[in-house]
């Protein structure tokens, strides 16, 4: 085996001169050695490459030698050239610790390795035979910076950093790796754990608008983004983690300019990559000319994937993610809702007046609230063209999803659909939950409390047979429900009725045996949004002998009870101290301020806490006016009421059925200075 090193620094003509001495004193010069030469010219010529060791040797198949090499923190190419007989040749290179760093993607007879170290020392490169036998010869270049300055004195030297970004032209295919590249950026759609790979910049730019396209394939996670700005991380325009095993891509609108492109890693990984730049015309016309119609009723699998920002949404984080437009056609006012599902990413889903274009055209917008779920957006919309906009949450965001549209003309609407009225209601379970949904619903069961005239109801019954403490939450629709319950749907009073403007209402009552009905109404006309009841029945045999004849308060006469077991009457601000209670009366004939404090003089367990509250209906507790559980054994509260009669409540958690003494105070200072006001009797 014949070997020859050669040092870097030497210079590359007489590096050439002395491979060519080498060559001419050997009558038998093997072809592998004139391939090493070859290329040293090439490289030498186009890139100002600096040739180091240079080893000839001789395998058979399936043998393979190991050579030693002296690496620098810079780049070097490392090269396998078979000469006759040798068919096909695998290269790689291992580190001092024995690890492998780089090997060739293909044995042919002429591998070749792209290496970056990140620090200095002893390097094994490894060449085996794998078919045929025959000679080699392994050489190693890296780059001569002097040379390549001397080679372009007005030429601003790169290093892929913000300070002095590699440069790429559209239509551009070039091969790189990060290894050895520092880490002073990271996208914004990494995460925050996997902030530590390092980077290469690249600069593009274009002259006229384009939609600037770009895509990176590696063998390990690499992340591609745009900025406008290269040190300014707001200025991302779009980024994107690998969609499959081997590539990410991105796309985005941009006008006339310089942009920054980097390749980064998404986790620690670094490695070799091969990155494209393309540039497409923007769509002619306007941005809804060739958007897809959207057919009432039918499902359509959309994409984000390889699209750009145009369009911002009016709901959640504002930011610039791909988006997908689609037209919507509405012939007479008509009820609409859009959905989406299935969507690999946080998704938002608007409705625009005509074509999508700014935010203050918006009619609703919703946000999907998880990964994978889904989000609805429900209108009444007037005759004309609208548009469709499934968007991102997050500039990294990307993918496919599932796209509906459903479509119930005004005229349509049928009182008679089912659960829209007592005579087709929907059952409720006595503990359980029910889903309803206001799309199709009428307005025609009038609410005693809270909606106003055009605001749409569905009816569930609920048989009881005994005298039953009833507990009913409902959730969804986002402006806030009326809920009340009847005995029939002919405009009678209603036994109970509450309404609020949040997401959910709560109605705790005392319902006699037999069947009832519950209506659930939007707060405001036209509000068509799905909904979750949710029921719980309970004897009301403990409340009624806590509520019946209850001991009337009055001022600053401390009354000393016992609070028993039972827990039926529940407060709102200490669940937990209501395993033994007790009930009093306030009545007032005039507005006054009221104190009430009450003191445990025995608990089963030390610092067992107490809890006084203040009702309007004793089964009900939302009708709780004010509540407040002591740390200790001793708490108050304040109020001031107006003219009425009000239920105390006194509750402690001794536990084990146990009961527990406590002494109650009222005072009264009624509005007017001097008058205590009069207590009525039971």
């Amino acid at each position: 085996m014949l070997a020859r090193v050669w040092r870097s620094e030497r210079s590359v003509a007489t590096i050439t001169v002395a491979l060519a001495l080498a060559v001419g004193a050997c009558s038998s010069a093997p072809s592998a050695l004139s391939r090493v030469i070859a290329s040293h010219n090439a490289l030498r010529d186009t890139r100002g490459a600096i040739l180091g060791p240079v080893v000839e040797g001789s395998l058979q198949e399936g043998a393979q030698q190991s050579i030693s090499l002296a690496l620098e923190t810079q780049c070097y190419t490392v090269s396998a050239y078979g000469g006759d007989g040798a068919r096909a040749i695998a290269l790689s290179i291992s580190d001092d610790t024995g690890a492998l760093v780089a090997s060739s993607e293909r044995t042919t007879d002429a591998p070749s390795v792209r290496y970056c170290p990140r620090r200095a020392g002893n390097h094994t490169a490894t060449v085996r035979m794998v078919r045929g036998s025959g000679t080699f010869a392994l050489g190693s270049w890296a780059i001569d910076r002097r040379a390549a300055d001397r080679r372009s004195t007005s030429a601003t030297p790169t290093d892929g950093t913000c300070r002095a970004p590699h440069r790429i032209a559209l239509g551009a295919s070039i091969s790189d790796s990060t290894s050895g590249a520092p880490a002073l950026h990271a996208s914004e759609c990494i995460p925050p754990d996997g902030r530590t790979a390092p980077e290469l910049v690249y600069e593009v730019e274009v002259s006229r608008p384009t939609v600037l396209q770009a895509s990176v394939h590696a063998r390990w996670p690499a992340v591609l983004s745009l900025r406008s700005q290269c040190d300014e991380p707001s200025t991302e325009l779009a980024c994107a983690i690998r969609h499959d095993e081997r590539s990410s891509e991105l796309a985005a609108l941009v006008g006339p300019g310089k942009y920054l492109l980097f390749v980064d890693g998404g986790d620690e990984r670094d490695g070799d990559f091969t990155l494209d730049v393309r540039g497409a015309a923007p769509p002619v016309g306007a941005l809804c000319a060739n958007a897809p119609l959207l057919v009432p009723g039918v499902a359509v699998r959309g994409t984000t994937l390889g699209k750009f920002d145009r369009v911002q949404h009016a709901c959640g984080r504002v930011c610039p993610a791909p988006d997908a437009v689609y037209r919507l056609e509405i012939s007479e006012r008509s009820r609409v809702r859009v959905s989406i599902a299935n969507a690999p990413h946080l998704a938002t889903i608007s409705i625009f007046r005509g074509c999508a274009g700014r935010a203050t055209d918006t009619v609703l917008c919703r946000a999907t609230d998880r990964v994978g779920g889904g989000a609805e957006v429900d209108a009444m919309l007037d005759p004309g063209e609208y548009s469709v906009v499934v968007d991102g949450m997050d500039i990294s965001v990307s993918g496919a999803f599932d796209l509906r549209a459903d479509v119930l003309r005004v005229g349509d609407v049928r009182v008679a659909a089912p659960g829209d009225h007592c005579s087709n209601a929907f059952a409720l379970p006595s503990t359980g939950a029910v889903d309803g949904d206001l799309f199709s619903a009428a307005d025609d069961v009038t609410a005693p409390c809270g909606a106003r005239s055009g605001a749409f109801d569905q009816v569930f019954y609920l048989d009881l047979t005994e005298r039953s403490l009833v507990d009913l939450i409902v959730e969804g629709p986002g402006s806030g429900t009326t809920l009340f319950v009847v005995d029939a749907c002919d405009g009678r009073a209603a036994l109970a009725c509450r309404s609020t403007s949040r997401e959910s209402s709560e109605l705790e009552t005392v319902l006699s045996a037999g069947r009832h009905f519950v209506v659930v109404e939007s707060s405001r006309p036209e509000e068509l949004a799905r909904f979750r009841l949710f029921s719980n029945v309970r004897s009301a045999a403990a409340v009624d002998r806590l509520c019946a004849n209850p001991t009337i308060l009055a001022h600053n006469a401390p009354v000393h009870g016992l609070a028993r077991p039972g827990g039926a009457l529940l407060s709102n601000c200490d669940d937990d101290a209501n395993d033994a209670s007790a009930v009093y009366r306030l009545v007032l004939d005039r507005r006054s301020t009221v104190t009430l404090s009450a003191t445990t003089r025995r608990a089963s367990r030390a610092g067992a806490p107490i809890a006084v509250s203040i009702r309007r209906d004793c089964a009900d507790r939302h009708s709780e006016l004010v509540c407040d559980s002591g740390a200790m054994s001793t708490t108050s509260v304040d109020a001031r009421l107006d003219r009425g009669t009000y239920w105390v409540i006194v509750s402690t958690a001794v536990g084990n059925g146990a009961t527990a003494p406590f002494t109650l105070r009222a005072v009264v200072d009624p509005d007017e200075t001097g008058l205590l006001p009069t207590f009525g009797g039971g």
